[in-house]
Parts: C-alpha cells; sequence; structure tokens
C-alpha cells in the first residue's frame, strides 16, 4: 500500500500523483485528494493503481449521486463537481495540443460548458447478458472488462430513455434466445417517438408481443443481426428528429446512423461552427463525414454551395431529404468515402469542414493539403487524433487560428474540439 497527493487529472480521465518519483496513475480521484493505494500495474516509467482508502478530499470532488458509480464503466468523473470538469477539460484540451504540436504559436482554448449536466444523452447502447441463474442483466461494462453492470436507470440517459429500458427489461427475458442479444441501442430526439435498435446473434423472430406494443405506441423497433447494412425495420414510426439551430431547422436522423448526443450541446456547437467558419455568402463548401445533414445544412443558407460527404449510404438518403424537407437547394450530397471523394476533387473548395469518427480522417490528409482550401474547420470528439490529422498543415502553410473545447459529455473525461485553420497568403 502506498499513500499519494493527487495533483493533477490527466487525458483518459485519472488522477495522477508522485511515489519516489514515479508517476502514478490513480482512477476516480480528484486533485487534493489524499488517498491510500494498491499498486496493480507497474511499468518502467509509471504505476498503475487503485484507491483503497479515501483519505481526505480534495476540494473539486463531491458524492457521485450514481448508486452504479464505480461498478458501472461510464461516468468517470462523477466525483468531480462541473465546474472542476469544465476546467480540467480546458487544460488537458490545451496540454494535448501543446504537447501534440510543439508549438508556441497556439490561440488559447476557448471551452463552451454544458447547462445540462445530467439526463443529456439522446442515444445508449445497452449491452445484455444473460446470466446462468436466468436473469437477464442489462446496463454497461464494468470497468476493465466486459462484465455487464446491470443497472435500473442511467443517471445521464434522457427520460424517456430510462423509460424505454424499464420496458426492454420486462421484454428480453421471454425472448426466444435472450442469451444471444448482445446489445440494445435506444435512440431520441428533439422531437419524434424513441426508437429501439435490437442486436440479435442467428435468426431468433421478435416476439409478436413485442412489435404490437412499439406499434400501438409509435416506437420504432429495429434489428440488426450483424453490421449495419443488415438492420431491418419491423415498425412504421417517425424517426426522431433534432433541431441543430434556432432558425426551425428539424432533421430527421437515421436508424444505425450517428447524432450528436447531447442534443442541447449540439445546438452550440452548430453554433460555433457557423461563426468560425465565417461565411461571407459566396463560398464553396465540403463537408466530409456529414452524417444526415447536421452541420451541412445549417451552413447551406450562409453558403453559395455546399457538398456533404458520408460512406453510410442510409444517412446520404436522409440528408438528401432533410435539404428537401427544408427547401435548401444548394447542398448536395454524396455517399463516398471521404478520402475516395477527395481523391476525385480537383479544386474549388473555400472552406473544408471535417467531423470524423473518433479514429480520425488520417487517410484524408494528404488530399487535405493537396486541395489547400483557405480554411479548415476540424470537429472531433478525440483530441490525440485530430492533433495527429493536423500536424503535418503547419508545415503546409497553416495556422491554428481558433481552438474551442465543447462539453458534449458531461460526467465523463471526453471532449469535443473546433479547430480553425486558416492558409497564410503567399
Amino acid at each position: 500500500m502506498i499513500d499519494l497527493t493527487i495533483d493533477s487529472l490527466c487525458f483518459g480521465g485519472d488522477g495522477i500523483g508522485r511515489y519516489r518519483q514515479q508517476a502514478v496513475f490513480v482512477p476516480r480521484t480528484a486533485p487534493g485528494d489524499r488517498v491510500r493505494c494498491r499498486i496493480v500495474n507497474r511499468r518502467k516509467n509509471y504505476l498503475r493503481a487503485e484507491v483503497v482508502e479515501l483519505l481526505e478530499s480534495g476540494g473539486a470532488r463531491r458524492k457521485p449521486p450514481c448508486p452504479w458509480y464505480g461498478s458501472c464503466g461510464g461516468c468517470s468523473w462523477q466525483h468531480l463537481d462541473d465546474q472542476s470538469q469544465a476546467e480540467w477539460k480546458a487544460r488537458l484540451l490545451a496540454d494535448q495540443f501543446r504537447r501534440g504540436l510543439r508549438r508556441d504559436d497556439l490561440p488559447e482554448v476557448e471551452f463552451i460548458p454544458a447547462k445540462k449536466t445530467w439526463n443529456y444523452r439522446s442515444r445508449v447502447q445497452f449491452k445484455c447478458h444473460h446470466r446462468r441463474d436466468g436473469r437477464l442483466a442489462i446496463g454497461f461494462y464494468r470497468p476493465g472488462s466486459h462484465f455487464v453492470e446491470n443497472v435500473a436507470t442511467c443517471a445521464i440517459a434522457d427520460d424517456r430513455i430510462n423509460h424505454m429500458l424499464a420496458l426492454l427489461r420486462a421484454w428480453l427475458p421471454r425472448f426466444q434466445q435472450p442469451d444471444r442479444i448482445p446489445q440494445v441501442d435506444v435512440i431520441v430526439g428533439d422531437a419524434g417517438p424513441p426508437h429501439i435498435v435490437l442486436h440479435l446473434f442467428g435468426g431468433q423472430p421478435v416476439p409478436a408481443f413485442v412489435t404490437a406494443v412499439c406499434g400501438e405506441k409509435g416506437y420504432g423497433l429495429h434489428v440488426q443481426r450483424g453490421r449495419k447494412d443488415s438492420l431491418q425495420s419491423l415498425t412504421e414510426a417517425c424517426v426522431p428528429r433534432i433541431r441543430p439551430d434556432s432558425s426551425g431547422l428539424e432533421l430527421a436522423t437515421v436508424p444505425g446512423g450517428f447524432h450528436q448526443v447531447h442534443l442541447e450541446q449540439n445546438r452550440r456547437l452548430v453554433q460555433c461552427v457557423l461563426e468560425l467558419a465565417g461565411l461571407q455568402g459566396d463560398e464553396r463548401v465540403v463537408d466530409l463525414f456529414c452524417g444526415m445533414g447536421n452541420l451541412t445544412l445549417p451552413m447551406a443558407g450562409g453558403c453559395r454551395s455546399i457538398v456533404g460527404v458520408e460512406d453510410y449510404a442510409p444517412a446520404i438518403e436522409r440528408a438528401r431529404f432533410n435539404a428537401r424537407s427544408n427547401s435548401m437547394d444548394n447542398a448536395a450530397f454524396v455517399a463516398a468515402p471521404a478520402a475516395e471523394y477527395l481523391d476525385d476533387l480537383a479544386s474549388g473548395v473555400d472552406l473544408l469542414l471535417l467531423d470524423p469518427p473518433r479514429t480520425g480522417a488520417r487517410d484524408c490528409m494528404a488530399s487535405v493539403a493537396r486541395l489547400r482550401p483557405g480554411r479548415i474547420l476540424y470537429v472531433s470528439c478525440d483530441p490525440a487524433t485530430q492533433v495527429r490529422d493536423i500536424a503535418p498543415l503547419f508545415g503546409q502553410g497553416y495556422r491554428l487560428e481558433r481552438l474551442v473545447g465543447i462539453d458534449m459529455f458531461p460526467q465523463t473525461w471526453h471532449i469535443e474540439s473546433l479547430a480553425l485553420l486558416v492558409r497564410r497568403e503567399g
């Protein structure tokens, strides 16, 4: 056992203390905590430990309100008050860029905290496990494992999703093979009914009563037996719709597709993208990884033309529908991998917008540098891959003009970040 004082937090969420000149990473600790720890992993340059006893609480610490905190692998920052979470996310974002880019001319981080920090998630993936005693556990993986922690509610999920969780808990044990249901997704929007995606192994049918109840209540019900292209809809229901800005724009989502989990923060994200884009009305814009048009269509009103690119064809179909239903005729959409689309593009891009998945846009960056758009706006949910991707652009005449962090994921260490790069003249 060792006693530590936690000095800071790291990207990844752990607290950091020092023992005999070595850094010690301790999950679920707060700056100022004094803790008694057990070392669980020794490396050449650092140690990993787990808390055995909290000896003294730091000023940022609070009592986590969720009864599954610690046993559930999510929400690892519930023990930090909201202000401390925002402050540390801004610091960690700045540190990630400073370390990754090794430059002195970086702008200060601008940070947009969340006003709603509980019951905000509009999409949740519930993991399922059929126990030997015949009971079905529905919830989330425990930290560092694939053991499912059974939870009655989720403190960061929208109330409508928690309502659906109660129904799923009653329904799933009545399937023919409940042990072959690894996951259930529940999705809600600003408007429209909840939708359920059942992930099923094999060909087992969905019980007729489940389909009947969903049809009667107006819920969307879908089955996925493998990859996303296997998704099949079992009920006819209006899809969830989101409102990305205050203009009255309303976008239909697509089952199996992506939209930001925090709908209020998504509106702040869109507002920030529009501000950083600085559109004057005559620009030609390309939006890579556009999904169903969350950023594309709010931008369409401020530019000459915009093309959204996405390799998930159902999302492109929905984006085209959203453009038509909102009477936006200067927005076109292409179903293609982003790198493939850029390889076929000769020139003529004033602003390039990227919003890739967590893995980043590494395959695109050589083509981005070749196109030399005047402005590049990169939106990311993983600053590490974002920094990796934009680093080569500094040798191509670009500078980082603005850096903004958005708290899209309260109670976790994850950060949404926006980087605006501007090409120097000459």
